[in-house]
């Protein structure tokens, strides 16, 4: 039913296409530096010529065998270093040039994000498999040019990396950070589908309401925003129907209703104004799917 989603059969098709996506990045990556690296990082969705900076990044990637590894304070200084440098910052995205990263993120820090996701494993063993096959590094970072932004991002330019907003950390909770960590991986499959289909057809910037910003924006924009609350709303679902003693149930099918109703109006647009690819129709299709089962349960 949701093959493309969230159940096992979408887990197993992200796997495999994953592989065959990071395996060609690596082979190219290594080809065009002439350089023969193990392991596949975020930092090779840069293509340029590497710099000692990417190296030393790249070099602990291939030694390294657990994210947890990336929050030593030495490869994040590296990191902070690369990835605020102007040259890096000239070929990337401009949502880069907003952050610091932050180097030496606490104890606290690090344990609410690994809590979070250990809470995510607990619900979902699915979209915990799905995170774990798509991210290798969770970057802890700071706004520097806004002071609106939200908990965290993610970009083509580091495909396989999420920037964490460490001061979103003080404030919230498990389930919330768990939230964060669903929406970015959520925007990572779908950065993923988008390497091999468009999604949208020449539509793709047609203003659509975005079911997160609650205002227009260009269309794949707003599908990336109703997609990423697809998957929010799957893990509020399964955490309502198995630790409703654990956490505020009364506050989650808040936030569940919320969600859905932005979902469908966002939804109900893409039908009406944008043109999809075979691929695109399958996604809203199970997309659809979902949102008839999120109103059932509602109602129930």
């Amino acid at each position: 039913m949701f093959s493309w989603l969230f159940d096992k059969d979408a887990v197993n098709n992200i796997k495999t296409l994953w592989g065959d996506v990071r395996s060609k990045k690596l082979s190219k990556f290594n080809h065009q530096n002439k350089v023969e690296f193990l392991v596949y990082n975020p930092c090779m969705g840069i293509e340029w010529e590497t710099s000692p900076l990417l190296l030393k990044i790249l070099k602990f990637s291939d030694d390294s065998s657990d994210r947890k590894d990336f929050y030593n304070h030495i490869f994040l200084r590296n990191m902070r270093d690369y990835l605020e440098s102007k040259e890096f910052l000239s070929k990337v995205s401009n949502e880069l040039d907003a952050i610091a990263i932050c180097a030496e993120p606490s104890s606290r820090q690090i344990d609410h994000i690994e809590g979070a996701i250990s809470l995510l494993k607990e619900i979902s063993p699915e979209l915990y498999s799905v995170f774990t096959s798509l991210i290798s590094m969770i970057v802890p970072i700071k706004y520097v040019k806004y002071s609106d932004r939200g908990s965290a991002f993610s970009c083509f330019d580091c495909f396989g990396s999420i920037f964490f907003n460490v001061e979103f950390f003080q404030e919230t909770d498990r389930i919330e950070v768990m939230l964060a960590i669903v929406h970015e991986c959520a925007h990572h499959v779908l950065m993923l589908y988008q390497h091999c289909d468009p999604i949208i057809e020449s539509t793709k910037d047609v203003p659509i309401y975005s079911p997160v910003r609650k205002t227009d924006r260009p269309a794949i924009q707003s599908f990336h925003a109703m997609f990423s609350l697809t998957y929010m709303i799957e893990v509020i679902t399964l955490a309502l129907g198995s630790l409703s003693k654990s956490f505020n149930a009364s506050l989650l099918s808040v936030k569940l209703s919320d969600y859905l109703e932005n979902q469908v109006k966002t939804y109900d647009e893409l039908l009406e104004k944008c043109d999809f690819t075979s691929f695109g129709e399958i996604l809203l299709k199970q997309i659809g799917l979902q949102i008839k089962r999120s109103k059932d349960i509602i109602q129930c």
